[in-house]
């Protein structure tokens, strides 16, 4: 039996020349401020893979998204943004 292979895929909103690609902050993917924190949004598996997806959502916007209203709206974005850039 083959072991899968677990890949974690970063989600943010802006590139700044002054950030690295892999650094640890990013745009927020929901108001493009500088954050670190991260949240996972998806867990995807496939026969060889397991792929987690993570977005840099800011504490304020964390704090905003505790109303499930607004929460759902975010993922169903998020969902739209993943198929759209990572399915393919």
């Amino acid at each position: 039996m083959r072991m899968k292979i677990y890949k974690e895929i970063n989600i943010y909103k802006i590139k700044l020349e002054t950030l690295p690609e892999e650094g640890w902050f990013q745009g927020c993917m929901r108001c493009c401020a500088i954050t670190s924190y991260t949240k996972k949004i998806k867990t995807r598996y496939t026969c060889s893979q397991i792929i987690e997806y993570y977005i840099y959502l800011c504490r304020e916007c964390q704090k905003r998204l505790e109303d499930p209203i607004l929460e759902n709206k975010f993922k169903k974005k998020c969902d739209n943004y993943i198929k759209k850039h990572f399915f393919n």
